[in-house]
């Protein structure tokens, strides 16, 4: 598909998981720049994934692996843009923020999608609830795989 501007595809009324979504699409065009290679772990969960989708939307250059706890969230993201969904039930049982991240770099590491040289930024909400907030971080596959 020929690039688009992600800014002709922002909402109305922009909601904070949208804009985390477009200021990740920035930061993932930054990625060469900085030497980087990787992927994008979303951590999303039901009912309707939209922090993957979110993501999606804007459509940046790196790979997206949503991860989620649902076994039906995991089957719908196989159909959004761009997204290769994987299933933890674990996932969620996670409450702090750097465990539930490293686990989800584990389990999608352990599936061989992304590789020990990479680079991932992770986007997920926050584990306090729905309408707290979305989060984004950055870490090496290979210093999480060292924890």
């Amino acid at each position: 598909m020929p690039p688009r501007n992600p800014h002709d595809w922002v909402s109305k009324h922009v909601a904070l998981t949208e804009s985390i979504a477009l200021g990740s699409y920035e930061i993932m065009q930054n990625y060469p720049r900085c030497g980087f290679n990787g992927k994008v772990i979303v951590i999303t969960g039901p009912p309707s994934a939209y922090v993957g989708r979110m993501v999606s939307k804007f459509r940046g250059p790196l790979d997206i692996i949503c991860l989620t706890s649902d076994l039906r969230t995991a089957l719908e993201l196989n159909l959004v843009w761009g997204v290769r969904s994987c299933y933890d039930i674990l996932i969620k049982d996670i409450k702090d923020t750097e465990m539930r991240n490293a686990a989800a770099i584990k389990h999608v590491f352990g599936m061989g999608l992304i590789t020990i040289d990479d680079v991932v930024m992770i986007v997920s909400r926050s584990v306090f609830g729905k309408h707290t907030g979305a989060l984004t971080a950055i870490y090496r596959v290979s210093e999480i795989l060292k924890t």
